[in-house]
């Protein structure tokens, strides 16, 4: 086998450590402002219209400011189109420009970022370590 197609193959190995970095780091940034941030009960506003499963997920609706947000306008991750008009309880962390960010308390998306982030890091050790154990041979 030759080198070039080895080290081919090692790029794969650091593309899946980045991605499982990356998707630990951002499920635990959803996570600890899922339960750290500041408590609160608002009402979702407007949200654009229904794309899919990405409704849940990118802050596609919004809240007008309050005085849990210091004058702020919101930005919900977690909330989608059926919960226009309706209270939803969310923990509030703050945000870049004019949005604070609100994750609503029972999205599960968080947990599911963290587990799947762990899978694959934990996979990619498993392979690295086979990769490693068939190339002493």
């Amino acid at each position: 086998m030759s080198t070039t197609r080895r080290r081919g193959r090692w790029g794969n190995f650091v593309a899946l450590s980045l991605a499982s970095v990356a998707l630990v780091a951002f499920g635990t940034w959803l996570t600890s402002a899922q339960h750290f941030g500041t408590p609160a009960r608002l009402t979702v506003l407007e949200c654009d219209k229904p794309r899919g499963w990405s409704d849940y997920v990118f802050g596609n609706c919004r809240g007008s400011p309050s005085s849990a947000t210091h004058g702020r306008y919101i930005e919900f991750w977690g909330a989608g189109h059926d919960d226009v008009g309706h209270e939803v309880d969310v923990h509030i962390t703050s945000g870049t420009g004019v949005f604070d960010e609100a994750i609503v308390d029972g999205w599960i998306l968080p947990s599911i970022l963290l587990a799947a982030g762990c899978v694959l890091a934990v996979g990619t050790v498993v392979a690295i370590v086979v990769r490693l154990r068939q190339g002493s041979r």
